[in-house]
């Protein structure tokens, strides 16, 4: 349930995230977990370890930069 919710909030951030993308951002923000049984990442016990959402929404809107996309924004939605 915790991916599912950065997923929904990687995909309300950036749209255009196809499926390859986000499993790129899943993996690459995860903070690798490991234990005594499972001493490598990614393992069978943790995956790839612990997403981090905030890095994860950061990194799907510099996905835009490479879409040829521009996002409009503002300091808040008011100004947006």
């Amino acid at each position: 349930p915790n991916v599912t919710g950065i997923m929904a909030l990687i995909l309300e951030a950036n749209r255009n995230i196809d499926n390859a993308q986000m499993k790129n951002i899943l993996t690459l923000t995860a903070n690798p977990l490991t234990d005594s049984k499972f001493q490598t990442s990614p393992n069978m016990g943790y995956g790839y370890g612990l997403v981090d959402a905030l890095k994860a929404v950061e990194l799907s809107l510099k996905y835009n930069k490479f879409s040829g996309e521009q996002r409009i924004s503002g300091k808040n939605r008011s100004e947006t």
